[in-house]
């Protein structure tokens, strides 16, 4: 057997091609596939069937060639996807220096718009807090106001209480020394009546102890008369009495 395929005639050799062929969007690659199939399918030796040592070992052989074809050809195509690799690093910086170059250059024709445009929002803005603080400045006024009103309103509701207070405790004032007064005249006229009364029972007790002494009197009379009737003397008679109503003679009383 004799080696006359050769992969690098089979691949582009300049960079672009070499890129478009891996990347097989018109089926590039097909071609090298086919002619290293061909080539390989073609080859005819002893022992191809394998019975042979020399024919195993030339098959082995073949392999192994072949590996070194697919290496190649896979190598070939790693080199390409390294600097793919590498590429987007450096898109990626030209995107930037782009950016920032051209970006410095929009900034700066923008910058009569943004400056003016900044003004106008500073206005705006001072615009906008003079009206807030005017809003401000109303709504402490309302609440100052409303602080006021309610104070005054607490102050005259504090005030009609305290007259309410004071009305009602003059009320019981009034009430209560309505009811002392009751109850002195009620005290006096119970005095009055009680002073009344004991001047009926002194006069009663009086008119009875009169009439007890009239009574005592007329039945000392009668005793004295009695004894006058028997033959004693009036004087006599008396002192007879006495020492019998003065219980001084025993086993004798006078039943009144």
């Amino acid at each position: 057997m004799t080696n006359i395929i050769e992969i690098k005639n089979l691949m582009p050799l300049g960079y672009a091609d070499r890129e478009a062929f891996f990347l097989n969007e018109n089926n590039e690659a097909q071609a090298l596939i086919d002619a290293v199939k061909k080539y390989y399918s073609s080859l005819t030796f002893d022992g191809a069937d394998g019975k042979t040592p020399a024919g195993r070992k030339a098959i082995k052989d073949l392999a192994a060639e072949l590996n070194k074809k697919i290496k190649e050809v896979d190598n070939a195509g790693k080199d390409i996807v390294s600097i793919l690799k590498a590429k987007p690093s450096k898109i990626d910086a030209t995107r930037k220096k782009i950016r920032d170059e051209l970006g410095a250059l929009y900034d700066e024709i923008r910058r009569p718009v943004v400056e003016y445009e900044a003004e106008q929002a500073r206005i705006k803005a001072e615009e906008e807090a003079k009206i807030e603080a005017q809003r401000r400045a109303e709504q402490e006024e309302l609440a100052r106001l409303r602080a006021e009103k309610e104070q005054r309103d607490r102050e005259v509701r504090i005030a009609e209480e305290a007259a309410e207070k004071a009305r009602l405790e003059a009320d019981n004032r009034a009430r209560e020394a309505e009811l002392a007064l009751q109850r002195e005249r009620e005290e006096t006229a119970r005095k009055e009546r009680e002073r009344l009364a004991e001047i009926q029972r002194a006069k009663e007790e009086e008119a009875k102890r009169l009439a007890d002494v009239e009574h005592r009197r007329s039945i000392n009379q009668k005793i004295v008369n009695d004894f006058c009737n028997f033959g004693i003397n009036k004087e006599t008679a008396i002192d007879v009495l006495k020492l019998i109503a003065s219980k001084k003679i025993s086993n004798i009383t006078i039943n009144y």
